[in-house]
């Protein structure tokens, strides 16, 4: 999470997308950011992948930064917009 701070830190607006709602829940938790939003995505599914990217573009217009990060036992992907 040390670089979603660093990246909230420096006025970017983060969403989170994980596939596990406890995990999101957690993160938006630890933060607590007006900048960080989420969204249930399935990153195998690319109907997921593809109705969440509309979303961001439908309301931040573009993606400025794309960061996929991982850790054992569940999947984390970070989408950044500075």
């Amino acid at each position: 999470m040390a670089i979603v701070e660093r990246f909230i830190e420096s006025g970017a607006k983060v969403i989170i997308w994980d596939i596990n709602e406890d995990e999101i829940k957690n993160a938006l938790a630890h933060v607590n950011s007006k900048n960080l939003t989420s969204q249930i995505v399935d990153v195998t599914n690319f109907e997921s992948i593809n109705k969440n990217l509309k979303t961001i573009f439908s309301e931040f217009g573009k993606i400025d930064i794309f960061i996929l990060m991982y850790k054992v036992g569940a999947r984390h992907l970070f989408l950044l917009q500075i």
